[in-house]
């Protein structure tokens, strides 16, 4: 028992190893973690600029596709008048 508990500079020195060890096992992975939000945020940026753009596309389709039944339907109306059935 008497050795157990005897504390010799190898033992010191062993825990304090550790103990640096873990800190900085710690600290190393905050800052991965925290490098890791930080491009997550840029990509979240991105994907609402893109979606966004997809919005805005789908709104001129709809556009485009309005603007041409108005002029199928003016077609017909202008055939219809010219006596074109």
């Amino acid at each position: 028992m008497e050795e157990f508990l005897r504390v010799n500079l190898g033992n010191v020195l062993t825990i304090i190893t550790f103990l640096t060890g873990g800190v900085y096992f710690v600290s190393t992975i905050k800052g991965s973690v925290e490098a890791q939000g930080a491009r997550l945020t840029n990509v979240e940026d991105e994907l609402h600029e893109i979606r966004n753009v997809v919005v805005a596309m789908a709104r001129q389709e709809e556009r485009m596709n309005a603007m041409d039944q108005r002029m199928l339907a003016q077609g017909a109306r202008i055939d219809k008048l010219n006596g074109k059935t």
